[in-house]
């Protein structure tokens, strides 16, 4: 059907002003009542380039079960160097159809070029000597590049052979920053006020936990233990540090320092010149806080040391 030169430019005015809205394609040409090609000609003449025009996307399906086995069947089937032919026999669907599973998986980052020569989670843990949770985890977290599947016993992980080498060092890193309760990766360190955990829930449990012990220790609460200390506890030498540097150093929490602090059990100086909000900073004695540290990760045994004599 022809238009008038009136109409014909009336319809690419609309057309420049609903791109400028920025509506797809498929929206301008149902307000338009044209069809979608007639759209990209429209887009050529306003001397835009097509692709700088958004399409509608595709919804997001759920995948079903079926659609998960089928997924995973063709993966053991390329493992297996089978053609799509015989991977198509063997689930009884068409070629085709196997060739638009795998485009579609290919897409969605499943499959990759390096995908056939990967090794499962288990067997990259068989072969380096580690354990498969921490293999898993390693790969969950991001900590070895893998590829990500999703078979019908959950969410599987293949790992390239060239990354078996520095499995054991992703393990290890996991190890140095997990949560000690749930075990859970997290990155950057949180706040000093957890504990050395991953959140306020995990540290509560922390300390309930060391309580826990404490009291199986006969120390019924942190004064017991400070006095226990206060005890025992070697003369300062006279290397000083500030409690920042303490925490980070011997991994203990700025309350525990604070409070031996504030009972006179661990000695500290103010700072000769550094100064933050005001005041000088506050130090404590390196050995004592040291041997204060030794002592709440379990390295010395109260009982068995004599007492300190000053």
């Amino acid at each position: 059907m022809r238009v008038s030169v009136d109409d014909h430019h009336a319809r690419l005015d609309r057309c420049k002003d609903l791109i400028g809205k920025g509506s797809t394609k498929e929206e301008i040409a149902l307000d338009l009542g044209v069809r979608l090609g007639t759209i990209r000609d429209y887009i050529r003449t306003l001397g835009m380039k097509v692709a700088s025009v958004p399409t509608r996307k595709k919804p997001v399906r759920c995948k079903t079960a079926r659609r998960l086995k089928l997924e995973e069947a063709i993966i053991a089937g390329i493992d297996a160097n089978l053609t799509l032919n015989a991977i198509g026999l063997l689930l009884d669907i068409s070629r085709e159809r196997v060739r638009q599973i795998v485009d579609e998986m290919k897409e969605e980052g499943i499959l990759s070029a390096d995908f056939t020569n990967a090794v499962t989670a288990y067997e990259a843990a068989r072969r380096s000597g580690l354990s498969h949770d921490k293999v898993y985890d390693a790969c969950k977290y991001g900590l070895v590049k893998c590829f990500k599947a999703y078979g019908g016993k959950g969410v599987l992980y293949r790992i390239l052979p060239s990354e078996l080498e520095s499995l054991a060092l992703a393990v290890e890193l996991l190890n140095q920053k997990c949560c000690p309760v749930c075990r859970k990766y997290f990155h950057p360190v949180p706040k000093s006020g957890y504990r050395g955990c991953c959140s306020s829930i995990c540290s509560n449990q922390r300390y309930k936990e060391v309580r826990k012990a404490e009291k199986r220790k006969g120390i019924c609460n942190p004064n017991c233990l400070a006095m226990k200390i206060k005890a025992k506890l070697p003369k300062p030498d006279g290397s000083w540090l500030s409690l920042a540097e303490a925490v980070a150093k011997y991994n203990v929490t700025d309350i525990r320092f604070r409070h031996l602090a504030d009972n006179g059990v661990l000695a500290t100086r103010d700072h000769p010149t550094k100064i933050s909000k005001g005041k000088p900073v506050k130090q404590v004695s390196g050995n004592q806080a040291e041997f204060i540290s030794q002592v709440y990760h379990g390295e010395i045994d109260l009982e068995q040391l004599p007492i300190a004599t000053f």
